[in-house]
């Protein structure tokens, strides 16, 4: 039983994680490809001390792909109560204490205007499953799954 959500479907949640699943496999890739990130430092990163590579050396518009496009169209055809929703089953996982209400409820703190790059900057592929299977809403998806 979904009951606990009002607005927010189960498959438009899983469909969103998919699509988050599938933009983070190709940032990661294309993080790897430019050599920045986690691990860029035993990849090449300069041996002069310097951490980051400047801002010349990367074009950042390689990570607009059209995954990041579609995750950002699915998340702002959402209502605010249905992101709201979204937000607090995120919450519900990365803050065990809290109840979904709770979460909820903490969730007026993000202004409408506010919750799509509040989502966008999350790994909504970690957490969106675990949320659903919490309120026992199943959520059969694997993030190992590679349709």
């Amino acid at each position: 039983d979904c009951g606990m959500l009002q607005t927010l479907r189960v498959q438009d949640a899983l469909a969103i994680a998919e699509v988050s699943r599938r933009r983070s496999r190709d940032e990661q890739a294309m993080a790897q490809y430019l050599g920045i990130g986690r691990g860029a430092r035993a990849k090449g990163a300069p041996l002069d001390g310097t951490l980051l590579r400047c801002p010349h050396d990367v074009d950042l518009t390689a990570f607009e792909s059209e995954e990041r496009r579609r995750l950002e169209a699915a998340i702002a055809q959402l209502s605010p109560d249905a992101r709201r929703e979204l937000i607090a089953l995120i919450w519900l996982v990365q803050r065990p204490s809290l109840s979904f209400e709770a979460a909820l409820r903490r969730t007026r703190r993000i202004p409408p205007a506010a919750q799509p790059g509040y989502l966008m900057g999350i790994r909504l592929e970690r957490y969106i499953a675990e949320g659903l299977r919490k309120l026992g809403c199943g959520g059969a998806w694997n993030e190992d799954d590679d349709r």
